[in-house]
């Protein structure tokens, strides 16, 4: 019989967290906001959402917006996790009333080589307001919250004084 013989070694194992989850967007796609409806100051613009997406890997990863698409993409901005119009645009829902604008949010360095993401294509609508005073045609600006109307009408007599016709610019 021979000796038994036994040697020991003890090992690091590292185990490398991998990113294998993309993430997973919290917020809804359909936004509404209300026209001349400004934020407050020192930023003037109309936020339209908190941007949230949530990412199951561990460690949790940092998640970053960027706008990548949209056939309006031009009118937004993001500051921070807030998706905004660009201070110089007007929200009016007199003009168009419904935007799309298409956002990424990512697990990591945008561009990054195990970075995951996923899209989302907001329609943002904006109602309208009524923020527009009654106009009657052919009043001056002086005159158009108290236009004058001069009508002749005979004593005693029945039947219509006058039509006023105003227009409004609303539409809602």
């Amino acid at each position: 019989g021979g000796e038994t013989q036994t040697a020991s070694e003890v090992f690091m194992v590292s185990v490398n967290p991998v990113n294998a989850a993309a993430p997973v967007w919290v917020t809804a796609a359909s936004q509404t906001v209300s026209e001349n409806n400004s934020g407050t100051a020192p930023n003037l613009r109309t936020e339209v959402a908190s941007l949230s997406a949530t990412d199951t890997d561990l460690p949790a990863p940092t998640i970053t917006y960027a706008i990548t698409g949209g056939a309006d993409q031009s009118l937004f901005e993001i500051v921070g996790d807030k998706l905004q119009f660009q201070s110089t645009f007007d929200v009016d829902a007199q003009a168009d009333n419904e935007f799309e604008v298409t956002v990424t949010a990512y697990d990591g360095t945008i561009g990054g080589g195990d970075t995951l993401s996923t899209s989302r294509t907001f329609t943002v609508t904006v109602n309208g307001v009524n923020d527009n005073t009654p106009q009657f045609p052919g009043a001056s600006l002086a005159n158009q919250f108290n236009p004058r109307v001069d009508v002749n009408f005979a004593e005693n007599s029945t039947g219509n004084v006058a039509t006023a016709t105003a227009t409004d610019a609303d539409k809602f």
